[in-house]
């Protein structure tokens, strides 16, 4: 280990001033991978990235494990336990370390039990999504399945904006209605940005 974050640690008791670089050197183990993404502001965005683009930055295979086992590391710490659907916030909280970096779309589905904790998730769709790729028969496919008595539905703006589209707009009706004709009822619909989030449940509350 450096003997300067050895020190920090040993005489200080935090490592709060030393340089991103040397800090993922030394818990990655390489002094290669922590010059490479010590280049970047934002790590998350790099750590997230496939295994086929984490190659274009020349790391090896053991390198690029290495960097998806602290990608995950930092996901199981920044994320809690499943929450208790009491508001919006709290899906999107849950949910923003898992989507704010990745650079395609994902779609999940959240089932709900009748007290409103969500019991599972999954990720159904990735990539551009349209109405034509997201479909309402494989959403209540998969509220069945997991004995949903409500759902919510959450995908990620690789963009960081979370501001709707016309498709997100027209996506949410169509499940809308089909959950009322289901008898599980969509409780929201969340678009997670960097940092931020839309939710329909808060912001068109008239008309939910």
């Amino acid at each position: 280990m450096d003997l300067q974050i050895r020190e920090a640690v040993e005489i200080y008791g935090s490592t709060k001033y030393i340089s991103t670089e040397n800090l993922l050197s030394a818990v990655l183990d390489s002094k290669k991978i922590g010059k490479i993404l010590g280049k970047y502001k934002d790590i998350g965005k790099i750590i997230n990235r496939s295994k086929e683009e984490l190659k274009l930055l020349k790391l090896t295979n053991d390198e690029i494990t290495k960097i998806k086992l602290l990608s995950e590391i930092i996901n199981r710490i920044t994320t809690p336990n499943e929450p208790d659907f009491r508001n919006p916030q709290e899906i999107a909280e849950y949910l923003m370390p898992k989507l704010r970096y990745l650079e395609k779309e994902e779609f999940i589905v959240c089932s709900l039990n009748s007290k409103n904790k969500m019991t599972h998730y999954e990720v159904l769709f990735t990539g551009t999504l349209t109405n034509t790729i997201v479909h309402p028969r494989e959403i209540y496919y998969e509220a069945i399945k997991n004995k949903a008595a409500s759902i919510v539905v959450v995908h990620n703006h690789p963009s960081g904006d979370p501001s709707p589209s016309m498709d997100d707009n027209k996506l949410t009706k169509v499940l809308k209605e089909t959950g009322k004709i289901m008898g599980i009822p969509l409780l929201d619909h969340l678009i997670i940005g960097n940092g931020a989030y839309y939710s329909y449940a808060e912001t068109d509350i008239d008309n939910w």
